[in-house]
C-alpha cells in the first residue's frame, strides 16, 4: 500500500490522478485504516491533548486555563473516537445510498472514498493549536468536499452530474448522525470529566 505521507501529498497535488489510482488498486479494509486512517486520525486527538495540557486555553487576556492529564487524555481519546467513527459513518452511508444515485454498493470502495476525502479534516486537526486560524478549517471542509465528489466517481461509479448532489446528501445525513451523536457524547463527558478532574486533585 503507498505510504500515508506519499498519498496525501497525491491527493493535494494531483486528486484527479490519484483518484484514478486509487480506483483501480484493490481495497483492502484493514490494511486502508491501520495503515492510513488510524495514523492521520490521529493528528486532531495529539493536538488536542497538546492544546489543552500543553499550550492551554485563553481564558482572559491573562489567564490560560490548562487542563489535568486525566481531562487531556480523556478528551483526546474520545476526539479520537469522533475521527474514527465519522470516516466509518461515512463509509456506510456512501454504500446505503449508492444505488439511489447510479452507483455501486462496495462496502470496501466507499470506505476507501470516505478515508481518502477525510484527508484534509484531519490535516486540519493540528489548527486546533492555533485558534487565530483556526477558520482555515472551512478550507479544509471545503477541499474534503471536492474529493469526496471525485472518489464518488472515481471508485464507485457515480454519474459525474448526479455525483456532487451524492456528496451533499452524504455530508448531510453524517451531520445529521454526527448531531445525535454529539450530543449523547457531551452528556457522558461532562460526568466523566468532573470524575477526572477529582481525581487528579
Amino acid at each position: 500500500m503507498t505510504r500515508p505521507i506519499s498519498r496525501v501529498a497525491a491527493l493535494v497535488l494531483a486528486p484527479r490522478r490519484t483518484w484514478a489510482m486509487i480506483a483501480n488498486e484493490p481495497q483492502t479494509l484493514g490494511a486502508l485504516f491501520f495503515g492510513y486512517v488510524a495514523p492521520l486520525a490521529a493528528i486532531g486527538p495529539i493536538a488536542t491533548y497538546l492544546a489543552l495540557r500543553v499550550v492551554g486555553i485563553s481564558v482572559t487576556t491573562r489567564e490560560i486555563y490548562r487542563a489535568s492529564q486525566h481531562v487531556a487524555l480523556v478528551s483526546a481519546a474520545q476526539t479520537f473516537g469522533y475521527e474514527l467513527g465519522g470516516v466509518f459513518l461515512i463509509a456506510a452511508l456512501i454504500a446505503l445510498l449508492a444505488p439511489a444515485f447510479g452507483a455501486s454498493r462496495d462496502l470496501g470502495r466507499a470506505f476507501a472514498v470516505a478515508a481518502y476525502a477525510y484527508t484534509p479534516l484531519w490535516l486540519a486537526g493540528v489548527l486546533v493549536l492555533v485558534p487565530r486560524i483556526a477558520a482555515l478549517q472551512l478550507v479544509a471542509a471545503g477541499d474534503a468536499l471536492a474529493l469526496l465528489v471525485l472518489g464518488l466517481i472515481a471508485s464507485i461509479g457515480a454519474p459525474p452530474r448526479r455525483a456532487l448532489v451524492f456528496a451533499a446528501v452524504v455530508v448531510t445525513a453524517a451531520f445529521g448522525c454526527g448531531y445525535l451523536i454529539g450530543v449523547a457524547g457531551a452528556l457522558v463527558r461532562g460526568p466523566i470529566a468532573y470524575v477526572a478532574e477529582a481525581n487528579s486533585r
